[in-house]
């Protein structure tokens, strides 16, 4: 499964910037408190973000059911698919964080966080946008 994650993990989704610097702050926290408090963070943000792909994964593949070209059919399964694979991918991640809070030891000294490249992350914003709000489109024409 880990070659499939970071296949995904490699997609232009705006989501995995959020995340990456939230997971670099429990990877990088040197006292128990301050652990905590950033795997709190994380694993609120991760939690949230699991139930809400997860939400449209669903509303996706349940728009399969309504009548649209078949054009149409194929984006709502490639919608679905795509948030099944993000929120597996996040349920990992929430596994993997958790694993590390409990079982590793704090970081011997602080490294900075690189800001990802403003390219990257426009071009998996625009990605983002783009698909959410083609979805919304689509769904709004052919199934409300």
């Amino acid at each position: 499964m880990i070659p499939f994650f970071k296949l995904v993990s490699t997609m232009p989704f705006v989501g995995k910037f959020a995340i990456g610097k939230e997971l670099f702050e429990v990877y990088e926290a040197t006292d128990v408190a301050g652990r905590r408090k950033e795997y709190r963070e994380a694993l609120l943000l991760l939690i949230l973000m699991v139930l809400g792909h997860g939400v449209q994964a669903v509303i996706g593949f349940a728009a399969l059911a309504f009548t649209a070209p078949w054009w149409v059919k194929v984006y709502f399964f490639l919608y679905g698919f795509a948030n099944v694979s993000v929120t597996l991918t996040q349920i990992w991640l929430l596994y993997r964080v958790t694993d590390f809070h409990l079982t590793k030891p704090f970081a011997k000294r602080e490294r900075k966080f690189f800001e990802p490249n403003s390219k990257k992350f426009m071009t998996a914003y625009t990605f983002t946008l783009l698909a959410q709000g083609l979805f919304i489109l689509a769904y709004k024409i052919y199934v409300s």
